[in-house]
């Protein structure tokens, strides 16, 4: 895993990549509703990206949304051919 780079989604590129990722694993692989994943905490989020240094190929995300005195860790999401890497551990980190 020397190859990961774990970083804050900013640009536009990022978020995108995060979005298509959830798209990806959440709504197509699990058969999730759209309307569930899109719950308007997006924009007020902050999003965890992780990429092969590489490839620069997505490899998971993780989304952090503060409610008052509390943060709440969702959609942590691993791209198949990574999983079983404990990435989804490391973007919770």
């Amino acid at each position: 895993m020397n190859n990961v780079i774990f970083k804050i989604a900013t640009t536009q590129q990022e978020l995108d990549c995060v979005h298509k990722m959830r798209y990806e694993i959440f709504i197509e692989e699990q058969g999730i509703p759209a309307e569930l994943d899109n719950d308007g905490d997006d924009e007020r989020s902050i999003h965890i990206l992780a990429v092969d240094s590489l490839t620069n190929e997505a490899m998971a995300s993780g989304r952090l949304t503060i409610n008052s005195d509390k943060g709440i860790l969702s959609r942590i999401a691993v791209n198949q051919s990574f999983r079983g890497l404990k990435l989804g551990q490391e973007v919770v980190k």
